[in-house]
């Protein structure tokens, strides 16, 4: 494995793969080298090889943390996205403070235009880990909120609810210069 990590850091993704598959004849049951082995045939544009090694890697190990992060974030990129929100849902249960899940789970929602969804999420997100930035500083959960309704009735319903947010953000992440303008609009 340590061989497929050098090839892959180089780049060399395809001499990667190769070591992966190595360890894998040597042991069937190494987790680590079926996620790897994914990562690499990700770089390589072979996508369902690489979900593939990341569900034998699952299939091992029910709990193997990394596979479900790499199978979900695979998926986001390439747009399947009822997978990828069921794959955020391992995560988080296996993770409930994984941060980026909960942003990419958001994101996804967003996507498939389940706005009321997506907002739950970031505000979960925002519950468990009150230092989520992300969730504060992110244009999604904004693209959210105004896609929930008419722009009038969000702004005259929800503006407090964003200067709160906004706030939120500066207190967190003073330098996200965004916060301050979209709060004075708001």
């Amino acid at each position: 494995v340590i061989r497929g990590y050098a090839f892959y850091s180089i780049g060399h993704y395809e001499a990667a793969k190769e070591a992966y598959d190595e360890a894998i004849r040597t042991n069937s049951e190494y987790v680590d080298a079926y996620n790897l082995k994914g990562k690499s045939l990700e770089k390589l544009d072979l996508y369902e090889d690489a979900l593939n090694a990341y569900d034998t890697a699952i299939k091992i190990d029910p709990k193997y943390y990394n596979a479900y992060v790499n199978k979900a974030y695979l998926l986001l990129q390439i747009k399947n996205h009822e997978d990828a929100l069921k794959a955020y849902d391992e995560v988080i249960n296996i993770n409930p403070n994984d941060i980026e899940a909960y942003n990419n789970k958001g994101y996804v929602l967003i996507q498939l235009e389940r706005y009321n969804e997506a907002i739950k999420v970031y505000n979960e997100g925002i519950r468990r880990i009150p230092g989520f930035k992300k969730a504060y500083k992110c244009k999604d959960h904004a693209y959210a909120l105004i896609q929930l309704g008419q722009y009038e009735e969000v702004v005259v319903k929800r503006y407090n609810e964003a200067i709160e947010l906004y706030d939120k953000a500066i207190i967190i992440y003073p330098e996200y210069a965004n916060a301050y303008y979209v709060k004075g609009n708001a």
